[in-house]
């Protein structure tokens, strides 16, 4: 079976019912389905006699984004999502690695869009344009690879890692059991679907016959109005959009499953969950466009509990000396699982460090215990190197952002004659600053190396286009000089 071919099967047992709700239009697996159709023998027509076809899309939040996807994967072609946010520069870029045999675009991205490739072509002017799409059974696919995505993290530099249709399937049954996720579900991912947090969740969605809510951007009313309208809706978010919706005197006794990745889940935005949806389910889980779903925890406090790993996942833990790591000792974690991808695009010695006969790996730091659970440190490429002592921004970073007055921090690395590296703690906050809570709060629970050396305020970061705070470009603000007194 492949992504999305089941799409055919509940277009015939449940033609009406919903698969697809944007803004004030329903849109019927009935539709759905001979839409994807149509769309099929058109981009058959566009690209002709090619042996592995290549459609890059450059779309918004919209139904088209995600009938062009299904459309080229149950062809068995690659999609390539591109990101309309994107500079001229990055775009020419990412086009001219994975070299698409086409790209569709939209009138209306055209006219607003950061960048739009010029040889685009129009959804509209496909969906235009008569055609014979028979209806014939869509074939299978196993290994195959679907989808060219981009890594979506903290870097500047995004890598383009490929999928398998497996992997994905994998994911989702892995998804189904560890969240309770059945066809009953309405699901609501309304972060970018150039990026496959959303992605996932809305294929997924669509495969499993269930219901997906597709918002153009993320605006916490329409969100909020939106889990209460559905019978058993299910919430895909990062932390920020969690938080978002908990800004609002409004108590909701709604059963909703909230799921949270992509960053850390603050204990004060659980609480704050907690409070506004008390009948509610809260999920974090570990992973990356990489590994998929890696592991999980239900939030029933605000105490932080290790990841148990999704059905169908091994995680082992790997010193520095190339040693398996013992309970308890930090390592660098690696997957085993039919989740994880099948490498990078034209980078082998990415593709050695990311593969390896231990598993999967994008370089996070962690600690294993007996049972098999896990807590994430940090990632190794983002390690300081203190007094000849590895220590990890992100754990700093948790602590500092304990107190309740933080908005956000980042710990970077600045070059000490004495100690190797020295970290800075750049603080973005809530209320008015008060830097000596925040030593005290630091030197009260992490040990006096892991201490940044200076502790600055800034107004806001710089952020890459999926919206996280873009580490590379702080880093390079902290080596011009930027936050000198």
């Amino acid at each position: 079976m492949g992504i999305g071919q089941t799409i055919q099967e509940t277009a015939g047992k449940e033609p009406d019912k919903p698969a697809l709700i944007f803004e004030k239009t329903v849109i019927r697996y009935r539709s759905l389905y001979h839409t994807i159709n149509k769309l099929r023998a058109q981009l058959k027509k566009l690209v002709a006699n090619e042996k592995q076809v290549k459609i890059a899309l450059c779309l918004g939040n919209e139904p088209a984004f995600l009938e062009v996807f299904l459309a080229t994967v149950t062809l068995g072609w690659l999609a390539i999502p591109l990101d309309p946010n994107w500079t001229e520069r990055e775009m020419t870029e990412t086009l001219a690695k994975t070299k698409p045999n086409a790209v569709i675009s939209s009138k209306h991205l055209q006219q607003t869009a950061t960048s739009v490739p010029s040889e685009a072509i129009p959804i509209e002017k496909l969906k235009e344009i008569p055609v014979q799409a028979p209806e014939t059974p869509w074939p299978s696919f196993t290994t195959e690879p679907f989808y060219i995505g981009l890594t979506s993290g903290t870097t500047s530099t995004s890598k383009q890692y490929i999928r398998s249709h497996t992997s994905w399937l994998a994911s989702f049954q892995a998804a189904e059991k560890a969240f309770h996720l059945t066809k009953e579900a309405t699901i609501l991912a309304p972060g970018p679907l150039c990026y496959s947090l959303s992605l996932c969740a809305a294929i997924h969605a669509l495969h499993r016959g269930a219901t997906f809510y597709l918002t153009s951007s993320f605006q916490p009313a329409k969100i909020r109005t939106a889990l209460q309208s559905q019978a058993h809706p299910y919430l895909f978010a990062v932390p920020a959009m969690l938080q978002s919706l908990t800004r609002t005197d409004v108590r909701s006794e709604k059963k909703i499953t909230f799921i949270s990745a992509g960053d850390q889940l603050r204990a004060e935005v659980v609480k704050r969950l907690k409070k506004s949806y008390p009948f509610g389910t809260i999920f974090e889980y570990y992973g990356a466009s990489e590994l998929s779903y890696v592991g999980y925890r239900v939030c029933k406090s605000e105490e932080k509990r290790d990841f148990t790993p999704f059905p169908g996942v091994r995680v082992s833990t790997w010193t520095e000396n190339n040693k398996q790591a013992a309970a308890g000792e930090v390592g660098q974690i690696y997957v085993e699982s039919p989740l994880v991808f099948s490498g990078y695009l034209n980078e082998s010695s990415e593709l050695n460090k990311g593969l390896s006969s231990r598993g999967a790996t994008v370089g996070d730091i962690g600690i294993q215990a007996q049972d098999g659970t896990f807590s994430i440190i940090g990632r190794k490429e983002n390690m300081l190197i203190t007094g000849g002592v590895n220590v990890y921004p992100e754990e700093i970073e948790q602590i500092i952002k304990e107190l309740p007055a933080i908005s956000e921090v980042i710990v970077i690395g600045e070059e000490n004659a004495l100690h190797g590296q020295k970290g800075i703690a750049l603080i973005q906050w809530k209320t008015t600053p008060d830097m000596q809570k925040v030593k005290a709060h630091c030197k009260k629970h992490l040990a006096a190396y892991k201490m940044p050396k200076r502790f600055v305020t800034v107004a806001s970061f710089p952020r890459t286009s999926n919206g996280k705070i873009d580490r590379a470009e702080v880093a390079k603000q902290v080596a011009r000089g930027v936050f000198e007194k």
